[in-house]
């Protein structure tokens, strides 16, 4: 509920929205579309969020994680 509502609302602002089911799936969207803002949950599937940020930090250290 809380991702598809973080969705509707930054959809709301006019803003295009991805959005990935796991940590795998997030890493792969990042590399693949490298979006202005990453929302991160620390309790995802598969890879956490910490160490998803970790990796993405490696992959684009500009990338900008809330």
């Amino acid at each position: 509920m809380i991702r598809a509502g973080l969705k509707q609302l930054c959809a709301d602002t006019g803003a295009t929205v991805l959005e990935a089911d796991g940590g795998e799936a997030a890493l792969a969207l990042q590399k693949a579309e490298r979006p202005q803002l990453t929302i991160l949950d620390l309790n995802m599937p598969g890879i956490s969020g910490l160490e998803l940020l970790r990796q993405l930090l490696e992959t684009d250290s500009a990338a900008r994680v809330l």
